[in-house]
């Protein structure tokens, strides 16, 4: 998994972790296997199956457009919704359904790399049965994603060695979303 790495150091002050945050380039969307979520207060989960993937990436690739990273679920008010970065392309790895990330924008870097912002949350749409991940309409940059038990999106080189301990290094990027429970259906499974 490639890096894009900045580092502020002027050669006098001693380095913070603030200043070793690096951005993705790929991330973990959605982990195979059951999600727990909160929702409005509700807990619940779905299973993500590799089939789910497949059905997700055939509608993103139908769409023939990047997909959008924005601010808080903004590009779902229908109001003003800028861009936080582009998903070029969706792909599956032995963990589950990956993106690669086009580019992300020059405010959406100041925050993650301020530690501003440091979770992301797709917005899913479900088949008709409401248990099958279909399509993804958008992922947003949030501090409250409903998904439990993720890790920051942009990673911080200085993390304790307990934070090492507990999290594998391929996995720095294993963030889960906020789920949109939308029925609508997108593919036949």
């Amino acid at each position: 998994m490639k890096l894009s790495r900045l580092a502020f150091f002027d050669g006098t002050s001693p380095v913070s972790d603030t200043n070793l945050r690096t951005l993705p380039e790929s991330m973990l969307l959605i982990r195979y296997g059951k999600t727990a979520f909160t929702k409005g207060g509700v807990r619940g989960e779905f299973d993500f199956r590799e089939e789910d993937a497949d059905c997700v990436i055939r509608e993103f690739a139908s769409r023939g457009r990047d997909l959008v990273i924005d601010f808080e679920h903004q590009s779902l008010g229908g109001g003003k919704a800028p861009a936080a970065g582009w998903i070029g392309a969706l792909y599956k790895n032995t963990e589950g359904l990956c993106a690669k990330i086009k580019y992300w924008t020059r405010e959406a870097e100041k925050y993650l790399l301020n530690g501003e912002y440091r979770y992301f949350s797709p917005t899913l749409y479900f088949s008709r049965s409401g248990k099958n991940v279909s399509a993804i309409h958008s992922v947003a940059l949030t501090n409250h994603p409903a998904m439990h038990m993720i890790p920051a999106l942009a990673a911080d080189d200085l993390d304790s060695a307990e934070d090492d301990a507990n999290r594998k290094p391929q996995h720095i990027h294993n963030n889960l979303m906020k789920v949109a429970m939308v029925k609508e259906s997108r593919c036949k499974l």
